[in-house]
């Protein structure tokens, strides 16, 4: 999701050209300025629609900020911690990165430039390889693996730092999903919203206003009867996540998911390269219409 072409150097985070509201531009202006928030203290993002409206929480220490020129320039990207054999694996949206993963780097709770969970360099991508072809959207997923941090008791794994999350499969319209995540930016907090999933033409859909540029692979959350919250999508798949801020796609998560899970755990160090982005493509908002 973009706001502008001033804001898309490279393909962390959506390229369509969404323009936030004046009221949204003061609330992330504030929102920097604004303190550390205590888990779950919401800062509500002003918009003009009758949506719901993603509010600046605490992010959980599961969902990370990426950054790919170090934590002195924005985040560009969201990931999210999931539940894998090997404890050091996140997931995102494929578009958000480019050859092997280099100089990329994770910050699991960043809020308003603190690290809780610490900075962890990524050593490896793993893609469906039909998005080394074709760059479909339904194949805008990528997992992540990270270094082992070094402590003074010895290495930990990411997962045994931070808690994880299942992989889960893109459940039924209108189950309540909640998505968050990161804007494009710096020394912030993470936003968050819940809202009933809907399908475009095959599509999942979550509508609420708020996420602009440098959302792309915010974690689409959805808690089962068994109490357990799953990854059920990320923001991604068509136009690379949506045209306009009250709107974002994700591609189905299904066994392709789950496939694409396995080839991580079992690769051993040998990540894929994911081929040198190329311009932004234009956003269609004609493709997002309810109607052909």
């Amino acid at each position: 999701m973009s706001f502008g072409s001033a804001r898309t150097s490279n393909r962390c985070g959506h390229y369509r050209v969404r323009v936030p509201s004046t009221q949204q531009a003061i609330a992330f202006a504030l929102a920097a300025l604004a303190p550390a928030l205590p888990v779950g203290c919401l800062f509500a993002l002003t918009g003009a629609s009758d949506l719901p409206q993603a509010a600046h929480v605490q992010a959980a220490p599961t969902i990370a900020a990426v950054f790919t020129s170090g934590l002195a320039e924005d985040h560009t990207c969201s990931a999210s911690v999931i539940t894998s054999k090997t404890h050091d694996l996140l997931i995102t949206a494929a578009h958000c990165i480019s050859g092997d993963g280099s100089g990329v780097s994770v910050a699991p709770g960043y809020d308003a430039g603190k690290t809780p969970y610490g900075v962890w360099p990524v050593t490896a991508v793993f893609v469906d390889p039909a998005w080394q072809s074709d760059h479909a959207a339904p194949n805008d997923i990528a997992i992540l693996r990270v270094a082992e941090s070094d402590t003074e008791t010895g290495s930990r794994k990411l997962q045994d730092v931070t808690g994880s999350n299942p992989l889960g499969a893109t459940p039924a319209a209108s189950t309540t999903v909640t998505v968050q995540g990161f804007n494009l930016g710096i020394d912030d907090h993470a936003i968050s919203c819940a809202s009933g999933l809907g399908v475009l033409r095959g599509n999942p859909t979550f509508r609420c206003d708020g996420y602009v540029g440098g959302s792309s692979g915010s974690p689409w959350l959805v808690t089962g009867a068994d109490g357990v919250t799953r990854v059920i999508g990320v923001i991604g798949g068509l136009n690379e996540g949506g045209c306009t801020n009250q709107t974002s796609f994700s591609p189905v998560f299904d066994t392709n998911v789950q496939d694409l899970l396995a080839h991580a755990e079992n690769s051993g160090i040998e990540g894929d390269t994911l081929p040198t982005a190329g311009p932004a493509p234009l956003c269609s908002t004609d493709s997002e219409s309810p109607t052909d």
